[in-house]
């Protein structure tokens, strides 16, 4: 498909999700299936918004996205992976360290989430705290390992992202000893000296 022609399905699709936005949640087909499953309170309608959110998003207009996420976030307040979603946006434009506060709403709900654990690490690196950043970082790689994630690709490549940050934010920190210990990939040998 031409790029003109993803362009205008995405201005075309924006257009339904900001029409579906301004109607309300009365003008959905599912409207007592959206009521039962709490994605509607008053007159936000979550998974619109939410819809919206990842469009602005991927069209890299984060204010718009952030605004859509935190209208979401009034009617699904337990959501951790819109919480996520939210922290990841704000991180995508720069703001640290309220993404920093996403995350950790998102973790607060839900402690063993890994990749929570992993984007708040990364931003800890973006905001020059390496050693919270690599704490942050090996619980994800415990929280992985406990979990004894089976060895797909797809874990494999989260397990490989979580060493290579890892490894970053040592060599941030001027510890070229423990990024070399990192290879080894022992989450245990690092016990002694950080809080995970």
């Amino acid at each position: 498909m031409p790029q003109t022609d993803i362009l205008e399905l995405q201005e075309q699709v924006t257009k339904l999700y900001l029409d579906a936005a301004r109607n309300g949640p009365d003008s959905r087909l599912d409207y007592a299936d959206a009521i039962s499953q709490n994605s509607i309170v008053g007159n936000v309608d979550a998974d619109v918004q939410v819809g919206l959110g990842v469009l602005f998003y991927n069209r890299n207009e984060f204010d718009k996205a952030v605004d859509c996420f935190v209208a979401a976030l009034t009617v699904r307040p337990q959501d951790y992976l819109l919480w996520n979603r939210l922290g990841a946006t704000l991180a995508n434009s720069g703001k640290s360290e309220q993404a920093i506060e996403a995350y950790y709403k998102s973790l607060d709900i839900k402690p063993n989430y890994v990749r929570g654990r992993y984007n708040l690490g990364v931003s800890c690196i973006n905001i020059g705290c390496y050693k919270e950043a690599a704490e942050h970082l090996l619980a994800a790689l415990a929280m992985q390992d406990s979990e004894n994630a089976t060895s797909t690709t797809s874990a494999a490549n989260v397990s490989q992202n979580l060493w290579d940050t890892l490894r970053r934010a040592f060599l941030m920190m001027e510890r070229r000893d423990l990024a070399d210990k990192s290879l080894s990939r022992k989450v245990g040998d690092f016990r002694g000296e950080f809080d995970y």
